[in-house]
């Protein structure tokens, strides 16, 4: 698949071992979309050799919009629970990045629908 051979030309040019994959989404929400087209065989869970796959567990833009909403009514506990991941998951890449001068890949399901 060409996403796998991205993958691929990126290790190749940038002479990495592994590339760590951020997925935006939890664990289960990336499962269960990728159940109907990926077999959960062997390697790490979407076919890609060499990837360490972390999941970074935050909601989709519609979710966050509702927690910025129930901001003026003083319900602070969602955005400030989304702002934290955030910035946990910011300073996790960002530390792949310096510490172990290791690629990183971002994804975000439809490439739009993360905050």
């Amino acid at each position: 698949a060409g996403d796998q051979r991205l993958i691929n030309l990126i290790r190749e040019a940038t002479d990495s071992e592994s590339i760590w994959i951020f997925d935006c989404r939890n664990r289960s929400s990336a499962i269960g979309n990728m159940a109907n087209t990926t077999k959960l065989t062997g390697g790490s869970e979407w076919g890609y050799a060499a990837c360490n796959i972390e999941y970074c567990g935050l909601p989709n833009i519609h979710k966050v919009k509702g927690y910025f909403d129930k901001l003026q009514s003083h319900d602070f506990g969602p955005w400030l629970e989304t702002c934290r991941l955030m910035l946990q998951n910011a300073l996790q890449i960002a530390r792949v990045l310096q510490e172990e001068s290791q690629c990183v890949l971002i994804h975000c399901t439809d490439g739009w629908d993360r905050t």
